[in-house]
């Protein structure tokens, strides 16, 4: 096998399930851009130790079924591969498979894990307005730069790096509170906000049938 194709081989098998272990943390706790190294760096090493991990599995499984490719047909190499070709394709694609799920799930475990204390370099939006409570999804309470209170359930946060880029869609039961005036809820679907409009954001997760009695007092 020629060392070039080896090599891909090696960082496909590397990167693959690196960067699924990668996005799923991601997709649990986005997090600011990083450089390109550093982001290399993370999903060969998640990658590795997943293949590793799932590489002793494998090995251990070829001692009980001659379907999977044994440890002394890795040592014979070439000749070995040649002689017992389905053994090297199953084992290639199980490792894949198995070693890409066990990344992915190590990643959401590492999110799951230390998620209550997550140091940030500044985007801290999707990781408190994704949150949900006992079933309950995050309210907030939202003062803009022109004194207007809006409050609703959260549908849609954007991730933008500046956060006045960023944007946030509120679905109901709104409400919304002029500067001195009283609370009124709105009939509106949903309401975006940009970023560049808010003032301070409050978020809290209270039961769904306590928030509507509490707008329906609004309304009287």
């Amino acid at each position: 096998m020629p060392g070039s194709l080896a090599a891909l081989l090696v960082l496909a098998f590397a990167a693959a399930p690196g960067y699924a272990g990668l996005r799923a943390m991601e997709r649990r706790s986005p997090r600011d851009v990083v450089s390109p190294a550093r982001e290399t760096i993370e999903i060969v090493s998640l990658g590795l130790i997943a293949s590793a991990i799932t590489a002793l599995l494998l090995l251990f499984a070829a001692q009980l079924t001659s379907a999977l490719l044994p440890l002394r047909g890795l040592i014979g190499g070439s000749v070995y591969f040649r002689a017992h070709p389905w053994q090297l394709i199953l084992s290639g694609l199980l490792q894949i498979v198995l070693a890409t799920g066990l990344s992915a799930a190590i990643g959401m475990l590492i999110v799951k894990r230390f998620a209550p204390v997550v140091m940030r370099q500044g985007n801290l939006w999707h990781p408190v307005l994704a949150e949900v409570r006992d079933g309950r999804r995050a309210y907030v309470a939202i003062e803009l730069l022109d004194g207007r209170l809006v409050e609703g359930y959260v549908r849609l946060c954007s991730t933008a790096a500046n956060p006045g880029d960023r944007e946030i869609a509120l679905q109901g039961p709104l409400a919304v509170t002029a500067p001195g005036g009283t609370r009124t809820r709105s009939s509106a679907a949903s309401i975006v906000l940009s970023g560049a409009q808010i003032r301070m954001m409050t978020v809290s997760f209270p039961e769904l049938r306590r928030r509507a009695k509490a707008l329906e007092g609004d309304d009287g």
